[in-house]
Order: structure tokens, then C-alpha cells, then sequence
């Protein structure tokens, strides 16, 4: 049974980059779908001594930043 669908988890390092260069190129030879996943942890922050307020644009920050870098990754793939 060869791979429909390909999960490519990335922290938008350089290996997560060459990782989803593999990706692309495997998914094109199995004519296979690709979903990009980006967490991260929280844990760190909400434990901190951070106010509400500078917690939440922290979190909006990192979100606008995640969304950006994905797109670059789409971007990546549609070529």
C-alpha cells in the first residue's frame, strides 16, 4: 500500500526545511497529499510571570509568525 497522505510536522529549522524537500519530492512520486503541522509548547510561557495582556500578544505574535512561515512552506509546495 503506498502513502495517500504525508504529514510533515516542522519547527522551521533548516533540517524541518530540508525534511520538507524530501516531503515534496516523495508526495510528487506517490502522488500523495501533504499536511505541514507546527506546534509548539506552551508550557513555558503560561507558567511565566507574564500579565494577561503581554501573554496574549506573545501568543498573537508567535501565531502571526507560524501563519507567515507556513504560507512560505505552501508556497514551497504549489511550485
Amino acid at each position: 500500500m503506498l502513502a495517500q497522505h504525508i504529514l510533515v510536522p516542522t519547527d522551521f529549522s533548516e533540517y524541518a526545511d530540508d525534511t520538507l524537500d524530501y516531503a515534496i519530492a516523495l508526495a510528487q512520486t506517490l502522488q500523495a497529499r501533504l499536511t505541514i503541522l507546527h506546534a509548539f509548547h506552551l508550557t513555558s510561557l503560561a507558567l511565566g510571570e507574564a500579565s494577561p495582556s503581554i501573554l496574549d500578544a506573545t501568543l498573537k505574535a508567535m501565531e502571526t509568525n507560524a501563519q507567515q512561515r507556513i504560507k512560505m512552506a505552501l508556497d514551497r509546495i504549489q511550485q
